[in-house]
């Protein structure tokens, strides 16, 4: 009778400690994905013009993949060349607070591109929005015509909602986005499969200055052109000598809605070390570019042949 009662309390004591060890692994299982959620601040958590999920949903784009840098997800649109000559890649960076598909200027030209025999990659990247450059950007001025503006408004009624945050401080430093931008770029370009084509890079606005970093540590001397390029802010400038070592193909487009532009007057002093590197000032309207306008589409097209 001893013996059995001493066997059924050595039972329950056994139960009782396989049920605490059980309860105490699964609490350590559970652990880590919060801690790592904890380790990473708000702070890192990168801002986007547009919200990415909605983006991919009503996109036209005939691919949409999904690259990862500083550990998060950014959106890649590709087209698809739609010419029985397929000419090659082209990379697009958006202009600032704008999206890969955004109907001012990317969408127009990407689907004229397409229907060029070039296969377009457009990557959705983050907000500038270092402190310094928070502080002292302010709205720019607009010279787009009524009638400009309503199309555009038309145009965005069926585009993915844009986000703005009033409280970002995601990147500490000028450096530190640029060591994003570059990341980025160089994913972009190593998502393109059929590297043994030409792949040509757009930069629009501000991501032309981004965009030379990234060019510069490339060994590949890839062709660019520039869409009427802006510095990020004012204080901000390029070295000649940066600019003279530039020695990738270059064409730069300049919108004549801006009298005064200092990236195009460095690139206009450089002293250029091949004949490719030309500034075309022929009239062009970048507020807003219609569908119909190929002009721009088959000037990048007639120059990027000749290479």
């Amino acid at each position: 009778m001893k013996l059995i009662l001493i066997i059924s309390k050595l039972t329950l004591l056994f139960l009782f400690c396989a049920q605490s060890f059980a309860q105490k692994e699964e609490k350590v299982s559970s652990n880590p994905s919060v801690d790592s959620e904890k380790s990473l601040p708000d702070k890192t958590r990168l801002e986007f013009s547009v919200n990415q999920v909605e983006l991919e949903s009503k996109t036209t784009a005939n691919t949409k993949n999904w690259l990862t840098v500083r550990e998060q997800q950014h959106l890649l649109l590709v087209r698809t060349a739609r010419n029985k000559k397929h000419r090659g890649n082209v990379i697009i960076f958006h202009a600032r607070g704008e999206h890969a598909d955004h109907p001012r200027v990317i969408h127009p030209l990407s689907v004229q591109l397409t229907n060029l025999g070039w296969t377009v990659h457009a990557p959705n990247f983050a907000l500038d929005d270092f402190p310094q450059l928070e502080k002292e950007r302010q709205p720019e001025s607009q010279s787009t015509s009524q009638p400009v503006i309503d199309e555009i408004a038309q145009a965005q009624k069926s585009s993915p909602t844009e986000i703005r945050s009033s409280a970002r401080t995601n990147f500490k430093t000028e450096e530190e986005y640029q060591n994003y931008f570059n990341s980025l770029c160089i994913e972009t370009i190593n998502s393109i499969a059929s590297a043994n084509k030409k792949i040509v890079i757009i930069a629009n606005e501000q991501a032309a200055y981004w965009s030379i970093s990234c060019l510069q540590q490339s060994e590949s001397k890839y062709p660019i052109v520039f869409l009427d390029p802006r510095y990020p802010k004012d204080d901000i400038q390029l070295l000649d000598s940066d600019i003279n070592a530039l020695s990738n193909p270059l064409l730069s487009f300049v919108a004549d809605s801006r009298t005064e532009n200092r990236f195009i007057e460095q690139l206009e002093n450089a002293s250029w070390s091949i004949a490719s590197q030309r500034i075309n000032k022929s009239s062009l309207f970048l507020s807003h570019l219609p569908i119909e306008d190929i002009y721009l589409a088959k000037s990048i097209t007639g120059w990027a042949d000749k290479l």
